[in-house]
Order: structure tokens, then C-alpha cells, then sequence
């Protein structure tokens, strides 16, 4: 772990390298700082008694609450009940545990509960209040930390350096966009495709615009589970390994990445990530990689129309690269995933894209089901998505019958909410 930071200073931090982010894109060399440690990570740099914790919190909450008062409803401030699970959140990455009488013995284990307020007072509270909590963060730091995330609708993930996604702790920064639960799905729809057809892990597989690394890290994850479990893909002396391919286009994107995937021990044997800095299959082709058993990605989609009105949040401090889709329906980044997964999947290969959700899903469905390639095919959506949302129903320019479709098994796949945000499609056998 790092060395402990005041809070203050990395929350100012924070906000000029969003600043910088915001006015020069991607240009500006976030990179050049060692990149921070989550906030539950760090070592412990203070000690508070656990009725100051507690008043921080209820201070917290009654800013919270008082924050979301005086805000019209138009600024889409995160509810209150979720503001308070984001305290407790805090406070539960920020302690370590109570201390022990020598200074030398490990923090002992300590939970939340135990400043949470009770109905009926106890003798055992009075005990609690007294006792001495090891914190990775001063109670006055988490106060500057509480009022950038109201006052500048900083996201907590940043101010914390923190996203919990499945079962990884991932670093997070504003070079990266901040993975979002529902993105998990992405996950189990890749492992369903792989029970289906475990020999697809023999294949690499590419992760575009990889952002954090988050996918990228979990589906070689799944691919190491194939060849852990079944050895007619792989053989049972086989020097071969999964490999996952990761690119973005930025190069602060892609050194988070790399952090994230060394902490979660994908650099060992039976597991592979190789980053690339690039556009899309770009780098790719540069090395000659092509005949994918899986393409995922998670590209931009948000119609540049939209953006200005997202979420304070998102719109303010999520790096816009990551977000603007383009004009139309916003699908400029999927038109150039589906166009090189069309050509560079091998036959019986897996695609899987995350999307706007509805009209846009079931637009790029339609066209993926009418896609088509051969010698008078045109071999690209051709803007066919997006300005008045109309979606050819083939791509072929004469109208030849020798151009072949390409793929099947097309299907709009649902998020935790029930949204079919997700597209998922075969390359034909």
C-alpha cells in the first residue's frame, strides 16, 4: 500500500485532474502519478474514539439531508437513502478496527453496527463510545471527502479511488469510467456462452475499450475456469493459455487497467490480459491477431445529444470519451465493433455488446440479424443506426444474393432491472 495522503489534498487532487480531463480530453498525461490505492487498501494513519466516527456520520447524514433539500428536483441528486448507504460506506472502508491495548497487536474486528443509533440506550453504548478506532483516514478528512461528493457531486469511486464491481476491488480514476452493476450481467451471459461452447476459450478473445479493466479481468476469469475444468480444450500438457486482449484508446485508461489486472493476479500462469493502447481492432491488426472466440465491449452510446444532461455526476467527472456515442442514435463506437467482429470472429464466435438499451438495442439487433458480407457487400452499418433511426435490412449494395449474412443466433439480453440493454450474436458456422 501506499503511503497515507491527507484527505483534503487528494480531494483537491481529485478535482483538478477531473478539471484537466474535462478541458483536454484524453490528451493530458494522467499517468504520470502513481496511480492511487482504494481507500480500504490504505495503511492505517490515524486513531478517533468511535463517538466521533459517530457524530461524523450523523453530521454526514443531516448534511445529506439538508443538501438534498435545498436542491431542486432537476438536480438529480442521488436519493437520500442512497446517500446514507454511501456514508456507511465510507466509514466502513475507513476503519480498520478498534484498538487494542498494545499498540503492537493487529486492530481487533469492528462493526458498523456498533455506532448505529438504537432505540433504547444501553450501558454497552456508553463502552462503544469510548472506545479507540484505527482509521485509514482522519475524521477531518472524510469531512472534506463528504463535501466535494455534495458540493461537487464528485462520485464516491473517485473520491475513494474505489469501485466494488462482482467480487473485485478495482482502482478507479477519472481516466476511467466507473463500472456500473448492471455491467456485470456482461459476465454471466459470456460464461453461459462458454458452457454452450467451451472450445471458444481456446480462441483469444478482445475486450474493447476496456476502460478500468473490470470485463476484461472477469472473462479471463471465466476462460481460466474452462481450462481449469475441462482439459479436452486446452489438453492436459497444453502450454496454452486464455488469453483476453484488452484496448483503449487512452493511455491512462489502459495503466489503471494494468494495475487492476496485477492485483487480481492476471499476469500468472493460466490466465492472460494483454493491454493495447489504441482504437478498437486497431492495434489488433498492427500484431496480426484476428480469429476471436469472443468480442465483448462496452463502448460509448450515449447519443451526443444526451450527454449535457446526464447526471451531474457523470457528465461533470466521468471522462466524456468514455460516454458520447456520436450524433443520432448514438451507436458511431458500436458500428465500428460490429463492423470488425464481423471479419475477425472466427465461425461460431461470440459478440456481446452493452447498449442504451431499448430502441437502440433493438435497432442494432435488427441490423446484426441483416448483416451481411460477400462481394458486393458493403461490410459496415454504413451510419445505418443512427440520425433518423432508420436500419437497413441489408448491407449488400446492389442488392446481390451474393452477399452472405453473418450472423445468428441474435438475441436482446436483460439487466438486473429487466432492460434489454445487452445484444449478444454468433458469427454463422
Amino acid at each position: 500500500a501506499i503511503a497515507p495522503v491527507d484527505m483534503a489534498r487528494a480531494v483537491r487532487s481529485v478535482l483538478t485532474l477531473a478539471a484537466r480531463v474535462a478541458a483536454a480530453g484524453s490528451d493530458v498525461e494522467r499517468d504520470a502519478a502513481p496511480l492511487p490505492t482504494p481507500l480500504r487498501e490504505r495503511d492505517a494513519s490515524s486513531t478517533s474514539s468511535s463517538l466521533l466516527v459517530s457524530e461524523w456520520r450523523a453530521w454526514a447524514r443531516d448534511r445529506a439531508k439538508a443538501t438534498s433539500e435545498a436542491l431542486p428536483a432537476t438536480s438529480d441528486l442521488p436519493s437520500v437513502e442512497s446517500l446514507f448507504t454511501e456514508i456507511d460506506w465510507i466509514i466502513e472502508d475507513a476503519v480498520v478496527g478498534q484498538r487494542r491495548g498494545s499498540t503492537d497487536e493487529p486492530p481487533a474486528p469492528w462493526s458498523i453496527a456498533e455506532i448505529a443509533p438504537r432505540r433504547t440506550k444501553t450501558d454497552d453504548d456508553d463502552d462503544a463510545s469510548a472506545r479507540e478506532l484505527v482509521l485509514r483516514e482522519s475524521v477531518a478528512g472524510l469531512r472534506a471527502l463528504w463535501n466535494a461528493r455534495l458540493d461537487d457531486r464528485v462520485p464516491l469511486q473517485y473520491l475513494t479511488s474505489t469501485s466494488h464491481w462482482r467480487d473485485l476491488v478495482l482502482v478507479v480514476t477519472p481516466a476511467t469510467l466507473i463500472p456500473r452493476p448492471e455491467t456485470e450481467r456482461m459476465v454471466d451471459f459470456v460464461a453461459d456462452a462458454l458452457r454452450r461452447s467451451p472450445e471458444l476459450a481456446r480462441a483469444p478473445w478482445a475486450d474493447l475499450g476496456t476502460g478500468s479493466g473490470a470485463l476484461a479481468i472477469a472473462v479471463a476469469r471465466e476462460l481460466r475456469e474452462v481450462a481449469r475444468r475441462d482439459e479436452n480444450v486446452f489438453g492436459e500438457d497444453s502450454n496454452d493459455a486464455p488469453v483476453v486482449h484488452a484496448v483503449d484508446v487512452d493511455p491512462a485508461a489502459i495503466a489503471v487497467a494494468t494495475e487492476n489486472a496485477r492485483r487480481h493476479g492476471c499476469f500468472l500462469n493460466g490466465s492472460a490480459i494483454a493491454f493495447h493502447v489504441g482504437s478498437w481492432f486497431e492495434p489488433l491488426d498492427a500484431l496480426g491477431v484476428d480469429r476471436f472466440g469472443g468480442i465483448v465491449s462496452n463502448p460509448p452510446y450515449i447519443p451526443s445529444a444526451d450527454v449535457p444532461h446526464l447526471q451531474p455526476e457523470v457528465v461533470r467527472h466521468e471522462p466524456n470519451l468514455a460516454l458520447d456515442g456520436g450524433d443520432g442514435a448514438g451507436t458511431r463506437c458500436v458500428d465500428a465493433v460490429v463492423a470488425g467482429a464481423a471479419t475477425r470472429l472466427k465461425p461460431g464466435g461470440f459478440l456481446l455488446l452493452e447498449t442504451n438499451g431499448g430502441t437502440q438495442a433493438e435497432a442494432i439487433a435488427r441490423s446484426l440479424r441483416e448483416w451481411c458480407v460477400g462481394a458486393n457487400a458493403e461490410g459496415s452499418f454504413g451510419g445505418s443506426f443512427g440520425g433518423s433511426g432508420g436500419v437497413s435490412a441489408t448491407n449488400a449494395t446492389d442488392g446481390s444474393s451474393t452477399a452472405e449474412k453473418v450472423f445468428e443466433d441474435v438475441a436482446v439480453l436483460r439487466d438486473f432491472c429487466g432492460v434489454g440493454r445487452f445484444v449478444s450474436a454468433r458469427r454463422k458456422q
